[in-house]
């Protein structure tokens, strides 16, 4: 850790990453399973659950069941919760259990689980107030409601690799829960430190902390291959989860953005309730729960109980001096984390432990620990997801202006730019091969199409993170010192390279707050993206792409996108087998195509 002028650690060593199951906790861990009632939120990161960060192999998996493992330095006893539930998401944020090569002190101790539980689910905020007004939320599953939990020692089971044991969670229900969801629009991942701009904003930490996280898209760059002295050259794409900085004041805090990692770069969150256990439950076999059970866990850091794996609101026994402390949803604990309970030595009251860490972004209320609760999951890919590029509707077959062959275009285009009549728009058409209707029973292929306007010509991650060196794109660059300024300008997106690169598609959608000037004056105060300035939701109809009541919910409140703004299209297939057929069966095409055709209105 080095110390800046203004005395503020930046991150300028080299960063530990360790296994957060590498070692097991010595002490069983009760909560969620406490018979008083309990409310814990906790992730896992894809590495967590050794899938990788770039594969799409790994994307898109349903949740079908999971198993909790019981402490393994104690015999477990049988016991029995009347009603429990879990909800499953995906989490706003990722926490990194980072130290630096010359300090066992958390570099991202702010990266983890908040306090208030309804804002640890992934969600893009409203351009409103201090950005903690909700727009959307990411799709939340309930995997099962008020259900009877029974720990039976008989029913353990091993890992595959025959070392730990696990029992079962509540038979999940349908519809399972997508995690790494490429259908999801939010984004999230602010880790509260260092900045999404590279510039260095007074006190904090600038491109000293540069992204870290593969990504399998291009992140606002134009190409993953450029030419040097040396021959091609991969630069790899990353994530960015440093915390959000306004475009034009490097010193003033970006609140609506949140974040800049798409959702399968974020970790799966489990919302665990555990009501009061009732006396007369279940019916004609009374048990009150006791909670003697633990659970196997890790701490990812020694030194410190952040970043949070988890935050809990758990209720207190009648065994406690103060006397019980039920948790549940009347308790103001079920909705902003209050931690638990535990016996201070030489007769000390009751106490809130673990004790709140002396800085917290949200507020000296949050309760919660880096915890790593050890579990295992089946999971079952029913759903692929095929995107393809954008195609620009004024040059689709990327000619030159003058081209011989004017039935090849461009169409509408002068000097690069559309000159499409106001009153003039496409119509479009799209076939199958066979038809959807004759698709495999219990099988689908649901199309989807979204519009963009214009590439940006000064498109803002571009300018901050590529053309200039920083510590991603250093000079020399250190897997190909013969990376110039000249293979900058060809990793700057245009109307050349943007069209039909699919892994432009896959993070297209990926938002920032604009405060730039907008070109009528003023500040143009809305969204700008990584290729574009204006990017579309999906449709199943193309022409409704076309629609200006649609089109005009996509622009900002100091400009106008009509449907001839409309300069690049792409689509995408929802493809879903057929998981419980007999011999499984997938869904397949032969040929698809879609047409349009300039019509005056």
């Amino acid at each position: 850790i080095v110390l800046s002028p203004t005395g503020v650690a930046v991150l300028n060593d080299t960063q530990d990453a360790p296994n957060t199951a590498a070692i097991a906790f010595g002490q069983p861990i009760q909560n969620p399973l406490n018979p008083t009632g309990c409310r814990l939120q906790t992730c896992w990161r894809e590495v967590d659950m050794s899938q990788s960060r770039d594969n799409p192999f790994d994307f898109n998996l349903d949740i079908e069941q999971m198993y909790w493992a019981p402490f393994a330095g104690n015999p477990l006893f049988f016991d029995e919760f009347d009603r429990t539930t879990l909800r499953l998401g995906h989490a706003e944020f990722r926490p990194s259990p980072c130290v630096g090569d010359f300090s066992s002190l958390p570099s991202l101790h702010d990266s983890g689980l908040r306090g208030q539980f309804d804002l640890n689910w992934l969600r893009n905020q409203r351009p409103e107030g201090n950005g903690q007004s909700v727009e959307t939320f990411a799709p939340i599953t309930t995997a099962y409601a008020d259900t009877n939990m029974r720990i039976n020692p008989s029913a353990l089971v091993f890992a595959e690799n025959g070392g730990t044991q696990f029992l079962s969670l509540p038979e999940f229900q349908e519809p399972y829960f997508v995690w790494r969801d490429e259908t999801v629009l939010e984004q999230g991942g602010d880790s509260a430190k260092g900045s999404d701009l590279t510039t260095t904003p007074s006190g904090t930490i600038g491109d000293t902390y540069p992204p870290y996280i593969l990504s399998p898209f291009r992140m606002g760059q134009a190409d993953r291959v450029v030419d040097g002295q040396n021959g091609p050259t991969l630069v790899r794409s990353y994530w960015n989860d440093a915390q959000n900085w306004q475009l034009s004041n490097g010193n003033v805090r970006d609140r609506y953005t949140g974040g800049l990692c798409g959702s399968i770069a974020m970790p799966l969150l489990a919302d665990f309730q555990f009501f009061y256990d009732s006396t007369e439950l279940p019916v004609g076999q009374p048990f009150f729960a006791t909670g003697i059970n633990g659970w196997q866990v890790s701490i990812t850091l020694q030194s410190d109980p952040r970043p949070r794996f988890r935050v809990f609101s758990a209720g207190r026994p009648a065994a406690a001096p103060q006397g019980e402390l039920p948790m549940g949803p009347n308790n103001p604990g079920w909705t902003t984390a209050v931690g638990g309970w535990a016996f201070q030595p030489n007769n000390a009251p009751w106490t809130v432990a673990p004790p709140p860490p002396p800085s917290q972004p949200s507020g000296p209320d949050i309760k919660g620990d880096n915890t790593f609760y050890w579990m295992m999951m089946d999971v079952l890919r029913r759903r692929t997801v095929v995107t393809n590029g954008f195609v620009d509707l004024n040059n689709p077959h990327r000619v030159p202006e003058g081209f011989a062959d004017a039935r090849l275009g461009p169409y509408f285009l002068q000097n690069g730019s559309s000159t499409l009549p106001a009153d003039v728009v496409p119509q479009f058409a799209v076939s199958f091969d066979p038809p959807l209707s004759r698709l495999p029973a219990g099988t689908s292929i649901v199309p989807q199409f979204r519009g963009a306007g214009a590439v940006d010509p000064q498109p803002w991650y571009w300018q901050r993170w590529i053309n200039q060196p920083n510590r991603l794109w250093p000079t020399p660059y250190p897997e190909n010192p013969s990376i110039t300024t000249a293979n900058r300008a060809a990793l700057r997106p245009d109307a050349t390279n943007f069209p039909l690169d699919p892994f432009k598609a896959g993070d297209a959608h990926i938002r920032k707050w604009d405060t730039r000037p907008a070109a009528g004056g003023g500040s143009r105060d809305w969204w700008t993206y990584l290729y574009n300035r204006t990017v579309t939701g999906y449709v199943e109809d193309p022409n409704e792409l076309m629609d200006p009541e649609y089109t005009a919910s996509f622009a900002g409140p100091t400009e106008t996108f009509a449907p001839r703004d409309v300069r690049y299209v792409n689509w995408r297939f929802l493809m879903r087998n057929n998981a419980a057929a007999a011999v499984p069966i997938d869904p397949s095409l032969e040929t698809f195509a879609i047409s349009y055709r300039f019509e005056r209105r």
